[in-house]
This record gives C-alpha cells, structure tokens and sequence, in this order.
C-alpha cells in the first residue's frame, strides 16, 4: 500500500456551541483509496469531552472502534472551526448534498470546542469552499453549471491546511525570534 492511501483520525465534533447536555459526535473519519468513509457515535458533549480523558463510553461496535483509536491518537492537535450552510436533495431518487463554508479557521493553541474559537482564517476574505457530494451521479443541471463556470474539482482538506498553516507560523515566529538581538541581564 503507498503512503496515503489509508488514512484515519478521530474527530469530536458538534454542531454550534458545544454545551455539556449539547449533542457531540465522536467520529473515526477513514479515507481508503480517495474514497470517505465516517463512523460516529452520539453523546451528549460532557460524556464525549470524558471519554477523551478516560477512554470510558458504553460499550457497542462502534464506541469500541472510537476507543481502539483514541489510544492510537494521543491528543488533539487542531480545532476547526465554520460557518455551513447545508443542502440536500429533496427527491428520493438523489443522495445530492452541497455544502457551503465560510468564515473557516482553525486554532492549535486552544483546543476546546466549548470556547469561541477565533484562530487563524484558512480562506482568503470572500472566499467560500463548496463541497459536492454524490454517490449516484452528478445531475445534469449541475454538471451544465459547473462547466459553464469552469468549476473544476480541488483537493481541501481543512485539517490539513490549518495544521500546515499552523506550522510555519510557528516556524516563522520562531524564525524572526531567533533573528533577534537579545541582551543577558
């Protein structure tokens, strides 16, 4: 298998303000061959915010698979935070779902997703990522619309813009600090 061609993490996620009574998801987001796959379990934030801690959850196939991968992941390295506006296909016919994102951004030195996560932008002012997601064909009408704008689709990994973003930051702050002239009391 070459690199890359499977990769997993596990990810706490929720939808608007994370409270304690609040639903979270835990979530084992697996890419196998470029295709997505996501396993998650539903608890209230407190329960997830423990189980980060002490590795206790109530036991099913899936929390297992949750807990078999939290010993693996030592600890959270990034938050990422958006604002979503979500579609999806009416007809029962379509699995369509579109996505919007903007306003993304991502902070690597405060990590819980209880506080307001202010970080680092991952996009240019105006810019909104759109995400498309289909299993049974792009409809036609869709398909006309993107090549009449000549959209074309583009690898996004939010998780691996912030971290890579986050790191020559680092490097660079680190960089200019070194270049200083410092005087010794």
């Amino acid at each position: 298998m070459e690199l890359n061609e499977f990769k997993q993490r596990l990810r706490l996620r929720t939808y608007g303000p994370a409270r304690a009574s609040e639903p979270a998801f835990l979530e084992i987001k697996k890419k196998f061959l470029k295709k997505t796959y996501k396993r998650r379990v539903t608890v209230d934030y407190q329960t997830a915010t423990a189980f980060l801690m002490t590795q206790v959850l109530p036991t099913n196939q899936i929390t297992r698979e949750v807990a078999a991968l939290r010993v693996q992941q030592q600890d959270p390295v990034i938050k990422i935070a958006y604002d979503r506006v979500a579609l999806h296909a009416t007809q029962a016919t379509s699995d369509l779902r579109i996505s919007f994102d903007r306003n993304v951004r991502y902070d690597m030195a405060e990590l819980d997703i209880a506080t307001e996560t202010i970080g680092y932008q991952l996009l240019k002012p105006g810019m909104v990522l759109m995400e498309i997601k289909t299993e049974l064909g792009m409809p036609s009408f869709l398909r006309q619309i993107l090549g009449e704008y000549k959209l074309r689709p583009t690898r996004f990994s939010k998780f691996e813009r912030g971290l890579k973003d986050g790191f020559q930051r680092h490097a660079t702050a680190y960089q200019m600090l070194m270049e200083k002239d410092f005087t010794h009391a």
